[in-house]
């Protein structure tokens, strides 16, 4: 964790208009004791309490007044939006057909299974699938969906990515050597392919420090019987190893080779090409170095458990569905699935998101909302022990799903640190179909499903069509039973000994790693809420209408003031997040800063209120309105 993420005795901030320096805090319940600037008066506060005040409460912490009185007085100025990529318009408007078509499908396909379950119907893909092409605006065959879809999960559905794919294969390829371009591409994959990388001036000076510091050598991939080994990329990157204990290695004479370092011409015209075509995907690291390079790649997560130094460095977040049926509002049975992030170092759970919803952008956002900020559901639900772990953590290990890969959630993992403010999340993927890389949640998992097993009504006790059907029988309980069921287990986790952890008890180990500082995290506003919804990958305009989209008009006060022409004389573009299960209502941004919210004119009801409509039964109008024989874009006569 960076040192501005904590906050430690003699820290100040601003809080309400007063200034505050902190004599004395209590990591196990969260109170901050502080002395006022103006008064020297002793106040105390809970993070609860700092973090989740009034949007206009404004909150900055700083390691002395100096800086704090700087930044308060400093204004974060609007950076100008920068399209860096000469894309033809062509391009542009063929991707976001591509994203269109996907987005469009998945969702209408995910109505379609919703309704087969609730019917008691299995669900047949192929047969759905062919279905929803033949709703879209302009159909597609299920080869063009499948090659669309390709595109989305390879490119996080981003749009400007999309289009730079349609370029010719070799644009901006240059001619190197084998061992020039794996060295290039390991320093891509360190340092430069996550949420924090690296300048591309300051990681090609790391460039040339490195290769300064080896002899100008560096492993030869195809000298290597399988992958190159990952120990030796790792004494090689660090400067703390002398390079004579690795050159008196005899397993690595045959395999470095002198190398020399490209032109810093070359290496930015690479990194440009890595930027347009993010080339370090499974297929290609294969296709260079072999599958045993990529497996090599990724066992830095089977020793995230054992390298954890301290709370927040690693994390991971991981889905199940649920071993029980429960009721929903119409009295059917239906299985819930749970996610959940916990933290290698501490093993504590951080926080939880219990949805319907197959795992989705929204089921790890909203964990993810969960986890940051000190939570208060527990507290909410009556439940006294004690639930303090929280804060943003560095590295989250995720599966390779394609909703993990979105869009949004990148968005979201750069924008939660706010321009440097607090630290930013780092994004890593497990490789696909390796559940050991998740161990430590399919354990927990696992100890959840028993427990369920034994206790509740309606838990399916093997997957045995007898007993699956007897769970659907038994069903009892509603989502706010399982919900507070679920706070209960965690609860009893957290203050359980671990021996993974030398005996201690998650909570105990959360307080140890504190060290007598706290994580400090973002102010819980509105618009920090908003950074949590779905974010669209395109850009929106806003027009003498408003903002167009999901074919509906948005209108607010908030957009009259916003600029609608930028000082380069374009149109300024905003992008845009939503709740999928309520589209009446967007929330519109601009370079990561909240703009606020903006209302569908055609929801807003004679009594002022506004209509509630989810993305699903937009979908399920627009299939209404073909069955009518009207075109699909007058969906809003069946809203009813």
């Amino acid at each position: 964790m960076t040192n501005n993420s904590l906050i430690r005795l003699g820290t100040f901030f601003f809080f309400r208009g007063d200034k505050y320096k902190i004599e004395a805090l209590n990591p196990e319940d969260g109170v901050i004791s502080a002395i006022q600037n103006s008064t020297w008066n002793q106040k105390e506060f809970t993070v609860q309490e700092l973090f989740t005040a009034e949007d206009n409460d404004q909150l900055i912490f700083a390691p002395t007044i100096e800086q704090l009185n700087d930044m308060i007085v400093i204004q974060q100025p609007m950076i100008e939006p920068v399209n860096s990529l000469d894309l033809p318009r062509s391009f542009l408007n063929k991707a976001k057909a591509v994203i269109d078509v996907v987005e469009n499908t998945d969702e209408y396909l995910e109505h379609l299974r919703v309704e087969a379950v609730m019917r008691g119907e299995d669900f047949k893909y192929t047969k759905a699938l062919e279905q929803a092409l033949k709703m879209l605006d302009k159909p597609v065959c299920i080869t063009t969906y499948y090659k669309y879809r390709n595109l989305y999960i390879y490119y996080s559905g981003n749009v400007s990515q999309i289009a730079s794919s349609f370029r010719r294969s070799t644009f901006n390829q240059l001619r190197t050597t084998r061992p020039q371009l794996y060295f290039i591409d390991v320093l891509i994959g360190e340092y430069y392919s996550g949420p924090n990388r690296m300048r591309k001036s300051l990681l090609f000076k790391n460039a040339k420090s490195i290769l300064t510091r080896t002899n100008n050598l560096w492993p030869h991939p195809d000298r290597c019987k399988g992958a190159v080994p990952r120990n030796l990329i790792e004494d090689l990157l660090n400067s703390k190893v002398p390079m004579e204990n690795i050159l008196n290695n005899p397993d690595y004479e045959h395999i470095l080779v002198e190398t020399a370092l490209p032109s810093q011409r070359w290496f930015y015209n690479y990194l440009k090409y890595f930027e347009n075509v993010p080339e370090l995907g499974k297929d290609v690291i294969i296709a260079r170095y072999g599958e045993e390079e990529w497996e090599s790649r990724y066992t830095v997560y089977e020793s995230y458990i054992h390298n954890a130094s301290r709370i927040l460095q690693y994390v991971f977040a991981d889905h199940w569905l649920i071993d029980l049926y429960i009721l929903n509002e119409d009295d059917e049975p239906i299985r819930l699935w749970l996610t959940v992030l916990i933290d290698a170092y501490s093993r504590s759970i951080l926080g939880f998101a219990l949805l319907e919803e197959s795992p989705c952008i929204e089921s790890i956002q909203t964990a993810l909302l969960h986890s940051i900020w000190p939570k208060t559901s527990h507290i909410e639900l009556g439940l006294d022990d004690e639930w303090i772990s929280y804060g943003i953590m560095q590295h989250l290990s995720l599966d390779n799903t394609w909703a993990h890969h979105s869009h949004s959630l990148e968005d979201l993992a750069r924008s939660i640190s706010k321009q440097g403010q607090y630290n930013s999340i780092t994004l890593d993927f497990r490789p696909p179909y390796k559940g050991r890389y998740g161990a430590i949640i399919e354990r927990l998992f696992g100890n959840f499903s028993d427990k369920i097993k034994q206790m509740l009504e309606g838990a399916i006790q093997s997957s045995e069509h007898k007993d699956i059907a007897n769970a659907k029988k038994k069903a009892r309980l509603f989502y706010e039973d399982l919900y507070q069921y679920i706070h209960e287990l965690i609860l009893n986790y957290q203050h359980t000994s671990h021996n993974g952890i030398g005996g201690m008890t998650p909570h105990e180990k959360w307080v140890e790693g504190l060290e007598m500082s706290l994580p400090i995290v973002p102010k819980l506003t509105t618009g920090m809420k908003r950074l949590f919804w779905r974010m669209d990958p395109q850009t929106r305009k806003i027009s003498d209408k408003g903002v167009s989209a999901f074919g509906m008009h948005y209108i607010s006060k908030d957009i009259h003031t916003a600029e609608r022409i930028g000082k380069d004389g374009k149109s300024v573009e905003y992008s845009i997040r939503y709740d999928p299960n309520n589209i009446s209502i967007l929330a519109i941004f601009r370079d990561g800063h909240y703009i606020g919210d903006i209302y569908a004119k055609e929801m807003r009801l004679a009594d002022g209120t506004l209509l509630r409509i989810s993305v699903a039964e937009r979908e399920m109008a627009k299939k209404l309105a073909k069955d009518a024989g009207q075109p699909a874009r007058d969906w809003l006569k069946f809203t009813n």
